[in-house]
């Protein structure tokens, strides 16, 4: 019997420096999205560190290490999903990381492990500076993956930008796709929403995007929060606040997917263009 319906969560902090509380708060949203009901809970990008760069290479984590794994025994334990919107990533070049999404099923296997493809590299007049390929690496090629009877689509906040990587992922089987993000404010305003549900109403997904808030501690770029779930019609099903931690929760109707993709065939035949 194919899946009808699953209740998704996403788990809103403000991450700052200090490692362990941020993973607490993190740890402390997922037991409550869980009882809840959820069963796919999301974290946001850098949801374990947030703040000045030269601390990076003390707080990046590898795949095989004790962060992710801790987060694996979790999700055994409390039989869940678990997106790790994003941590950073050793790479084999000193100074230089990988912001890699990591989705764990309920069993506590790794299931899904994509590394950001578009660094934000951005410089506002009146706005924020930002040049992650200072520290970054990109990752290569679109990650979808299968998770609680679902094939999910993995992205992290600026690949927002770039439909094209939405679009594969859904040609790849995607019905669901992940935009955790660390958004700033000043774009998040302005796009943030109206490009979610671009996302999901041009690829009949429903779109989980979890978010953080509040001022980075080094940089003092604030984030935009206001984390949400949206469905193939482009409706919000849930959504946080700007300015305050929350635990959001809304249930996916993939038979009323089915129906609409059915109805609604802009995913089937060649382009015609």
């Amino acid at each position: 019997m194919s899946l009808k319906k699953i209740r998704v969560a996403c788990v809103q902090i403000s991450a700052g420096e200090e490692v362990e509380a941020n993973l607490e708060r993190c740890r402390q949203g997922i037991v409550q999205a869980r009882d809840r009901g959820a069963r796919l809970i999301c974290l946001p990008e850098l949801f374990h560190y947030r703040g000045a760069t030269r601390n990076y290479r003390r707080v990046a984590v590898r795949r095989t290490g004790c962060l992710i794994g801790g987060f694996r025994a979790l999700a055994r334990s409390l039989k869940v999903a678990i997106l790790l919107g994003s941590v950073i990533e050793r790479s084999g070049r000193p100074a230089f990381y990988y912001n890699t999404s990591v989705l764990i099923s309920p069993a506590g296997k790794i299931v899904g492990y994509y590394r950001k493809l578009h660094l934000f590299d951005i410089r506002l007049r009146r706005g924020p500076v930002v040049s992650e390929s200072e520290t970054f690496l990109p990752g290569r090629g679109v990650v979808t993956a299968n998770v609680c009877g679902l094939r999910a689509g993995l992205s992290i906040c600026y690949d927002l930008r770039f439909p094209e990587q939405f679009r594969a992922m859904t040609f790849s089987g995607a019905r669901v796709i992940f935009c955790p993000a660390n958004f700033t404010d000043v774009t998040g305003k302005a796009h943030w929403e109206v490009l979610l549900r671009a996302r999901a109403v041009e690829n009949q997904v429903f779109i989980i995007a979890p978010a953080q808030f509040g001022a980075d501690p080094s940089s003092r770029i604030v984030s935009h929060g206001r984390s949400l779930i949206i469905d193939p019609w482009g409706r919000i099903l849930a959504q946080a606040g700007r300015t305050r931690p929350a635990v959001i929760a809304a249930d996916l109707d993939l038979g009323e997917q089915a129906r609409l993709r059915r109805e609604f065939p802009v995913l089937t035949g060649p382009p015609r263009i």
